[in-house]
């Protein structure tokens, strides 16, 4: 049993394969160690996501691991960016994947590798219980990818369209800016009523923060988000309808987000 010891958590976004969502979906799986406190260390770049998670006790710059003692009975570790042996006292997520990126290409659902380590049968995934913002957004489309990602947006012009198609009933719809601030982002996404969101950072928050959301899935085989309330999962249709397209077996359809159709996103919105 863990309930009178302590876990702390290693993680460095610049030295690690996983994404700014990742880390959202790793601390949503914590409290079902039923450890006393979770302390997390990182680096600051990741505070603005770590600081709004409820579940997290303490944030602490990583500078200060080497400074607080680790070797107690009743301390554990997970470190999410360096390698090392698993054991009752430690566990080092890099053995979960089996080669570099493989988090990324694969979409390894992350809960189950938890629960598999911990031996858990049963466990749930933990969002905000707070809601501080006003909602003072109708619909956030979160739209844009980094450009290594850029498989995964769905172009423009589909967005375009599906505004015009939306916006008498929606009165306020804000697009993603690609040049906020982390901070200014996650706010914007808190103060939404609903989000529309290709796979990425911004589902994984609107999942942490409890807010309705489509998420878009064309090459990102994403399943994994059914486990979480109020979410549904849009992909391609098999078959698609057009002819030059072949399905994707471990998609189970062509993995275009082009052929993605509005209408599906209108049955969603129940337009």
């Amino acid at each position: 049993m863990n309930s009178n010891k302590i876990l702390k958590v290693y993680a460095n976004s610049k030295k690690s394969e996983l994404g700014l969502g990742d880390y959202i979906r790793i601390a949503s799986f914590l409290p079902n160690l039923n450890f006393k406190k979770i302390y997390w260390y990182s680096n600051k770049e990741l505070f603005p996501i770590i600081k709004k998670i409820d579940f997290i006790d303490k944030v602490y710059d990583l500078k200060k691991r080497e400074k607080i003692a680790t070797h107690s009975k009743k301390i554990k570790v997970i470190n999410l960016y360096e390698n090392g042996k698993n054991d009752y006292e430690n566990l080092y997520i890099k053995n979960f994947f089996q080669k570099k990126r493989d988090i990324k290409n694969n979409t390894i659902d992350i809960y189950d590798k938890f629960a598999d380590f911990y031996n858990i049968k049963k466990y749930k995934i933990f969002t905000n219980s707070k809601h501080n913002y006003r909602k003072s957004i109708d619909i956030f489309f979160n739209w844009s990818a980094p450009t290594k990602w850029k498989k995964k947006q769905l172009p423009k012009k589909k967005w375009q369209k599906l505004e015009n198609l939306i916006k008498k009933k929606y009165k306020k719809i804000v697009w993603q800016n690609p040049d906020d601030n982390l901070e200014k982002y996650i706010t914007k996404i808190q103060k939404s009523k609903f989000v529309i969101s290709i796979v990425g950072l911004g589902n994984h928050l609107s999942a942490l923060f409890n807010i309705p959301t489509i998420i878009l899935c064309g090459p990102t085989f994403f399943n994994e988000a059914k486990k979480h309330k109020n979410v549904n999962l849009i992909y391609p249709n098999n078959p698609c309808g057009n002819k030059s397209c072949k399905v994707i077996k471990k998609l189970n359809h062509c993995g275009r987000m082009d052929h993605i159709k509005l209408d599906d996103i209108l049955k969603r919105l129940k337009l």
